[in-house]
């Protein structure tokens, strides 16, 4: 079965090539990589997140870590956390634009970016010699309000008193993804009207969740309908953005978010 390991972490058929097992051993080795420090997890909303979630947690807790629990959350907001947090780590359970089928692991460094080269090669180098360690275990901890660090990050760098002014019509497809709760608030809160869909983080993905001109139909129906000035389209754990135009009603851009 294929397993993707890369800079960008570890991806996999769910219960086959990632297998609840490989998530314990990728816990444990994380945790050897941190020294069994403070680390932040959050996922994205496909199926399979509760069970490699219990594994995750399984192994971070053997291993003495510190658990930091944001539950359902973007990619970039855990970042966002592992900073604020001052964190040794994080993890992402998510595949990101991939197929509904596929889920992995996404790996965050202290200073809330994902690993290096480097950083990746020393992380699986520990999990494939098995290079674990043990330590008293421990109840993770709940993050209340995950999304308020990342939100006043947002605002704090961009003129929101002037969006405000403009009344924007947005619409967005949250794919039922982890951006499904964030990103109408926060557009609501820059003083947008927000025509929203598939953003119930309890349904799964309407269509092939990667942000491809032939994967946004609704959302280009939307925009027309509504004659709403711009329509944003993510991928399930919202790393990945497209943007529709109202005039021209195709992509204008796509791609991968920054992190803070």
């Amino acid at each position: 079965m294929t397993l993707k390991l890369s800079v960008s972490g570890v991806r996999g058929i769910a219960g086959k090539s990632l297998t609840p097992e490989l998530c314990v051993e990728m816990a444990e080795a994380f945790a050897a990589y941190t020294k069994g420090g403070r680390i932040v997890i959050g996922t994205d909303t496909r199926p399979s997140r509760s069970i490699l979630k219990t594994a995750i947690l399984k192994g971070l807790s053997e291993s003495g870590c510190l658990i930091l629990d944001a539950g359902i959350v973007p990619t970039p907001t855990v970042s966002v956390l592992v900073k604020e947090k001052k964190a040794d780590g994080g993890i992402v359970i998510t595949a990101s634009h991939n197929p509904v089928e596929w889920n992995g692991l996404k790996f965050i460094n202290n200073k809330g970016l994902f690993l290096t080269q480097a950083e990746a090669d020393k992380l699986f180098s520990i999990w494939r010699e098995r290079k674990f360690r043990k330590g008293p275990s421990s109840t993770p901890k709940t993050i209340e309000q995950p999304h308020g660090p990342h939100l006043s990050k947002i605002f704090g760098i961009i003129d929101t008193k002037t969006i405000g002014s403009k009344s924007f019509k947005v619409a967005i497809d949250c794919v039922n993804g982890a951006a499904s709760k964030i990103a109408p608030k926060m557009l609501k809160d820059l003083g947008c009207k927000v025509f929203p869909i598939h953003n119930n983080i309890d349904l799964e993905f309407p269509h092939d969740p990667e942000p491809l001109p032939k994967n946004l139909k609704d959302l280009s129906k939307l925009v027309k309908k509504e004659k709403a000035d711009i329509g944003f389209a993510v991928d399930p754990d919202a790393d990945r953005l497209a943007i529709v135009c109202r005039s021209e009603r195709k992509i204008l851009s796509r791609s991968r978010l920054p992190t803070f």
